[in-house]
């Protein structure tokens, strides 16, 4: 039935486009983004389905989000193109990474299921705990220069693989565990005013309490509705947060967590005179970004084809301390941020092309969406990856989301997710090598004896 669905939704896309109806395209990219969330939250028995969160991620950041702009009449960052020219291009790269990834996941051959991996972590409570409290300290230190700054995230995102396995030994207390989690990770963005680590983990703690949970869908839709209000609220007051935290404003030194709650608390009830609603939409749309792209490439610059993609690879793969000159993923960046659209960053200003923006800056928009099927196809591969590493090591499921932790972002270039991707597989092997070495997971080596 959903699929004969997505049918009939490509249909109406397809006719909107060829009719050039605004209107109808807007229509089908709500409803192709919307049956894809619906499969994101009724599919409990896949573990861990990072294609399917990259795709709502990207649908509501490249598509639903843009279209609320053209709607808009103030916009903080406007669009660059016309609504008929973002809709038609944008749809057809997003089409290519859904075809990507739902071709990818049809060739599954193994998912776990919630009561295997329950079997598997109840007797691991002791490296359930060691994984943990190394996550929560990592978190804790300072940063101290961009190479540690890596490390730190790789080593704080332990903090969560330990939390998901205590949910999967647990699950009698996994409400209560997730909820102790957020708290952490949320005094943890209070201190720095950074609060995107903890959305992004939150999502994985999010599902994985839903796949142990099986709340109907009404359950899990009035989850969802709650935490978007809470999401949107906290966007509306980022700003102002960072302004008495970050620059003293009116001299403020007092506590972070009386000022956040008193701004959440103003905001959630209309009292806060500092926000806009436009302004909320503009921070999450990434479409003002690939709109630029649109309207910079060709017209004032080349294609690059696959220029920043083999580069991206190159300085992924390649070590630093043999080849000192490859990309470097920080200024690098804004080099390719702004030759993609002709905007210009400070140094303090981070921004992304999105996966999308940089393959139609590089290959245009046939060939651009070609390559999202093929980036949706491998993310889809990757996981099943995990899941035959899963069913030789252990552990491997539980670390997805460090290894995804970038792949489902839909604002950020092909360099910062390859090598993001590339030194967390590493950096995961080693830690399920030591864990191994220590705490076995004692039904994958049954399995291993059997098979010898």
């Amino acid at each position: 039935m959903i699929s004969k669905f997505k049918i009939l939704i490509l249909s109406i896309i397809f006719i909107g486009m060829f009719v050039n109806s605004i209107p109808i395209m807007e229509l089908g990219a709500i409803l192709l983004v919307g049956v894809i969330t619906f499969d994101l939250l009724t599919k409990d028995s896949e573990i861990m389905p990072i294609g399917l969160i990259a795709l709502c991620i990207s649908g509501f950041q490249w598509l639903i989000s843009p279209i609320l702009t053209y709607h808009s009449p103030f916009n903080l960052y406007p669009m660059s193109v016309s609504e008929d020219i973002y809709l038609k291009w944008t749809l057809l790269g997003y089409i290519g990474f859904v075809a990507g990834v739902y071709y990818g996941r049809s060739r599954l051959k193994y998912k776990p299921n919630v009561n295997k991996l329950t079997s598997h972590c109840c007797c691991l409570l002791k490296p359930i705990k060691i994984l943990i409290i190394v996550g929560a300290l990592s978190m804790l230190m300072p940063v101290m220069g961009s190479t540690w700054s890596f490390i730190k995230e790789l080593l704080g995102g332990l903090f969560v693989v330990g939390i998901t396995m205590l949910m999967y030994a647990k699950p009698q207390k996994a409400i209560k565990s997730v909820l102790c989690a957020i708290v952490f990770l949320l005094l943890i963005s209070l201190r720095g005013g950074m609060f995107h680590n903890m959305v992004v983990w939150g999502i994985f703690l999010l599902l994985t309490l839903f796949s142990i949970k099986k709340y109907l869908l009404t359950k899990k839709l009035i989850i969802i509705a709650c935490l978007f209000v809470g999401l949107f609220t906290l966007q509306s007051i980022k700003a102002v947060y960072r302004s008495y935290t970050w620059y003293g404003k009116e001299g403020y030194s007092g506590n972070n967590i009386t000022l956040f709650v008193n701004l959440f608390y103003s905001s959630l009830t209309g009292n806060l005179i500092e926000t806009d609603e436009t302004d909320i939409n503009s921070r999450f749309n990434q479409g003002w970004i690939i709109s630029r792209i649109y309207s910079h490439i060709p017209q004032q610059t080349d294609y690059l084809y696959g220029k920043t993609i083999f580069e991206g690879i190159e300085s992924s793969l390649l070590p630093r301390f043999l080849f000192p000159t490859k990309k470097d993923s920080g200024k690098a960046s804004i080099q390719d941020f702004e030759h993609f659209t002709g905007y210009h960053l400070s140094s303090s200003t981070s921004m992304g092309l999105s996966i999308w923006g940089e393959a139609y800056g590089n290959f245009g928009v046939t060939g651009g969406a070609i390559f999202m099927f093929l980036w949706g196809t491998l993310i889809s591969q990757l996981l099943e990856f995990i899941y035959f590493l899963y069913q030789r090591k252990g552990y491997w499921i539980f670390f997805a989301p460090i290894i995804s932790f970038n792949l489902i972002k839909a604002e950020i270039n092909f360099l910062s997710v390859f090598n993001w991707t590339v030194k967390s597989l590493i950096f995961c092997w080693a830690i399920i090598t030591l864990l191994n070495k220590y705490y076995p997971n004692q039904d994958v080596t049954n399995l291993l004896q059997e098979e010898t």
